[in-house]
């Protein structure tokens, strides 16, 4: 190019998008930033303590807001509501042979949910306090938290960018696995801290966390 060439000026094309966004998605997400944000406001280093918890100190003696936790909580159902309407869109005929309708996803996506905390509720009745089971729920609250963190960016991310739903599927499918798995080796590890026997802690996963799940499955077979 010399001096005085004459350059035409570009054009900018505005490209609409595929995808239009509902007024319950953006209103799932701006409510789950907000719940971040409060809670960052309560305690600002609530993660890095809540991670202090879990992979350093190996108890629970840093300082946290059970405000701030509890909103972080609260925030995990939105999160995981925003991204359950999200797969509903999703055929999964290719994958699984059947499809599986928004009525029935909806009431046993929240059903899973609810089976740790009814763990926690029927472990409590059985065997009352004590250290070792209070540890072992804040183990699985203190995940949740982590968890919540990542399902709201992936829930962003899907939002707005609904054409890659497959691979935002295989990621939500994953980091459920990925955290599920982990959240057994953090309690194998406080077992061996509290000299827990094996035949109770495998007791505990078969009948309270393995077979409930298992019979979810088996429900879902029979009524697809």
């Amino acid at each position: 190019m010399f001096l005085g060439d004459y350059v035409e000026p570009t054009t900018i094309h505005w490209i609409a998008r595929v995808h239009s966004y509902d007024l319950l998605s953006v209103s799932l997400i701006f409510a789950s930033l907000l719940l971040l944000t409060i809670s960052r406001v309560i305690q600002r280093n609530l993660i890095l303590n809540i991670g202090n918890n879990l992979f350093r100190n190996y108890a629970f003696k840093t300082h946290v807001s059970s405000v701030a936790y509890l909103l972080l909580v609260l925030n995990y159902f939105v999160a995981i509501i925003g991204l359950l309407r999200l797969t509903s869109k999703f055929d999964f005929t290719p994958y699984l042979g059947f499809n599986i309708d928004a009525e029935l996803l909806y009431p046993i996506a929240m059903i899973a949910l609810l089976i740790p905390f009814f763990n926690h509720l029927i472990s409590r009745i059985i065997l009352g306090n004590s250290e070792m089971l209070e540890e072992a729920f804040n183990v699985s609250y203190s995940l949740i938290v982590f968890k919540t963190v990542l399902f709201t960016l992936l829930q962003i991310l899907w939002v707005f960018n609904q054409q890659w739903s497959n691979q935002f599927i295989i990621i939500f499918l994953g980091i459920i696995v990925i955290f599920q798995i982990f959240r057994f080796g953090l309690l194998f590890q406080k077992s061996f801290k509290f000299n827990l026997p094996w035949f109770y802690l495998f007791l505990y996963l078969c009948t309270l966390e393995i077979l409930p799940y298992l019979s979810l499955a088996l429900f879902i077979k029979e009524v697809k």
